[in-house]
């Protein structure tokens, strides 16, 4: 027998580093942060702060939009450390203005 490589065949459960399985479309980190909360959640069920992500969600507007409204002052909010936390009142202004608009 020469020596070098092995005539057996890799074992079945032993991955090899370039094989790579398909990803699945639902695994996003975007579905992790998944909040419930949608345009049709009525404000009044809201809570009193809401996360840039659950306010994004319930406007219809992507994080950087709402994060970007905080930062322009358009959006009421407070910094609790490094959180940023949306008052639910300014959702309600803000919704108005928006529905105003049109």
């Amino acid at each position: 027998m020469a020596r070098g490589r092995s005539t057996l065949a890799p074992s079945p459960t032993r991955r090899r580093s370039n094989d790579r399985r398909p990803t699945n479309p639902s695994d996003k980190k975007d579905d992790l942060r998944s909040t419930g909360i949608t345009r049709a959640t009525p404000v009044d069920e809201l809570p009193e702060l809401l996360t840039a992500h659950e306010a994004a969600d319930w406007l219809g507007i992507s994080v950087w939009s709402a994060y970007d409204l905080c930062r322009r002052d358009v959006l009421p909010h407070r910094r609790l450390g490094k959180h940023v936390r949306i008052q639910r009142a300014g959702l309600e202004q803000l919704a108005g203005r928006k529905s105003e608009a049109r």
